[in-house]
């Protein structure tokens, strides 16, 4: 598969980069939210945050929520696209979760799989779009009231469009052009602290 599968060898060579740095790590502040049904993540709010503090806040052109409760769709456009223009549709369609932590059991699981459409806007070139699902597996331990640690692995499968000359497509055929193969796997280590 090799460095196709990567997109390239300058999108290989930055993630190469990134493992074990520190100053690769993401900080953010998250919300969660209590309803009849349990603590729930603010999604809205946290994709936000996600995107202002990886790109800067300024990326954000819009953000709203969906004609349905797991639906998120961001404009950005990054300091760096010149120009480009990222629209992203994303849509929760499956979740799945352990019983809450108890004391004599302070771990949890948790396992979503989601759909992200993206559309690449520029005046310049043909607009493209990227259909993406990813499933994330989770774990959380409740250390006490104020700390969280969590593990998380997202596996991301492509859906290629009809650009065969797109990275993406060549990106699916490297992995085998065959659907169920992830081409892209990514473990993040979590720290959810209380702000008070």
């Amino acid at each position: 598969m090799g460095v196709g599968l990567f997109g390239g060898q300058a999108r290989l060579d930055r993630g190469r980069d990134e493992i074990g740095n520190e100053k690769a790590n993401l900080n953010y502040m998250c919300r969660f939210l209590n309803t009849p049904s349990g603590t729930i993540a603010d999604r809205e709010y946290n994709v936000r945050s996600i995107i202002s503090n990886s790109m800067g806040a300024m990326s954000i052109l819009s953000l709203e929520g969906g004609r349905l409760p797991n639906e998120v769709t961001v404009s950005i456009q990054p300091p760096e696209a010149s120009g480009v223009i990222f629209k992203s549709q994303l849509l929760t369609t499956g979740r799945l979760s352990s019983p809450l932590p108890t004391p004599t059991s302070p771990t949890f699981y948790t396992s979503e799989i989601g759909r992200s459409v993206l559309e690449t806007l520029t005046p310049s070139s043909p607009r493209t779009v990227t259909l993406k699902e990813v499933e994330t597996i989770s774990s959380y331990t409740v250390i006490n009231d104020d700390l969280v640690l969590g593990r998380q692995r997202s596996a991301t499968y492509l859906t290629p469009g009809e650009d065969y000359g797109s990275v993406e497509f060549r990106m699916w055929q490297a992995a085998g052009g065959v659907k169920g193969r992830a081409v892209e796997i990514r473990d993040y280590e979590l720290i959810y602290e209380r702000v008070r």
